[in-house]
């Protein structure tokens, strides 16, 4: 899963909701090293709509420029999955189709549409934020606390993002890996005090690049 695509999904506006969960569908399924190639079964089970509507929304954003698709065929000859690329420059307030209805099946159409998009507004962003933590549980050099620190993870992200803090981690760690871990704050400690934005300060040792920790402030630097 990509948070660039996901975030540029969620920011695209205008579209059908049942289009928008295609785009959110194939958003959570873009890996940004290897692509992005659901089938169209996974995403009929993704979005639980049937494989004939996966593909005419699948059309649309195609008409509007918001994805491209490749077909791809295996060294047997066999077609397999269709290769999507998503246009990550395009990011706009779409004109909906205008689309006369009774007052009261307006309104109910509204109310169902709303439910059925934020349910899976709310699906992704959990399962980014989960992802998002379990790598940087990963990363954190002290594991300590795992459940408060997951807590202190959610309230962080939801103020500052999941690539801050999990881009943070990447450099601290790095510049404790030769502290006594004694000497590391707890990951949930690490997160109520907003250590991600602390000037990196590298254990002196014969060994350290100081020009790699040189680059590692600068980084921090321009984080903020």
């Amino acid at each position: 899963m990509s948070y660039k695509a996901l975030a540029w999904a969620m920011g695209t506006k205008g579209l059908k909701p049942a289009t928008k969960i295609i785009l959110l569908s194939l958003a959570d399924r873009h890996n940004p090293d290897n692509g992005c190639f659901p089938s169209i079964k996974r995403i009929s089970e993704d979005s639980e709509m049937c494989p004939k509507s996966v593909h005419n929304h699948i059309n649309k954003l195609i008409e509007l420029n918001l994805i491209s698709k490749t077909g791809r065929i295996r060294k047997n000859g066999q077609q397999t999955s269709n290769e999507y690329k998503l246009h990550f420059g395009t990011m706009q307030n779409l004109h909906k189709d205008s689309v006369k209805f009774t007052h009261g099946t307006m309104q109910n159409l509204q109310t169902n549409n709303l439910v059925s998009i934020n349910h899976v507004n709310e699906h992704m962003v959990l399962r980014s934020v989960n992802i998002g933590f379990e790598e940087f549980w990963k990363i954190y050099p002290r594991k300590i606390g795992k459940t408060k620190a997951k807590t202190c993870y959610e309230k962080a992200t939801s103020l500052h993002g999941v690539d801050k803090i999990n881009e943070a981690i990447i450099i601290y760690a790095e510049s404790v890996k030769l502290k006594d871990k004694k000497y590391i704050p707890h990951p949930a400690t690490w997160l109520n005090q907003g250590r991600w934005e602390d000037e990196i300060e590298i254990e002196t040792n014969e060994n350290i690049d100081y020009e790699f920790r040189n680059m590692v402030n600068d980084i921090a630097r321009v984080q903020r």
